[in-house]
């Protein structure tokens, strides 16, 4: 999972990312799956987003109001 925060957050949640998420109980931070990518030449790891359908997206939401 990705931890979006601090100003990251802010301008995804300005955007209508992190709508549904509160942002108390989260403490200011969303989340999203994300695929990382590590490279053994040295190179810098990347990071691609993972965009899933709606019940997947709302059980991630809802597992972050609970404070999971």
């Amino acid at each position: 999972m990705g931890r979006f925060t601090g100003e990251d957050f802010a301008k995804a949640r300005r955007h209508g990312k992190f709508t549904d998420v509160d942002f108390l109980t989260s403490n200011f931070s969303g989340y999203q799956l994300v695929l990382e990518m590590f490279y053994k030449d040295g190179r810098p790891a990347r990071k691609k987003n993972i965009y899933v359908d709606k019940t997947r997206k709302q059980r991630i939401t809802d597992n972050v109001n609970n404070g999971k």
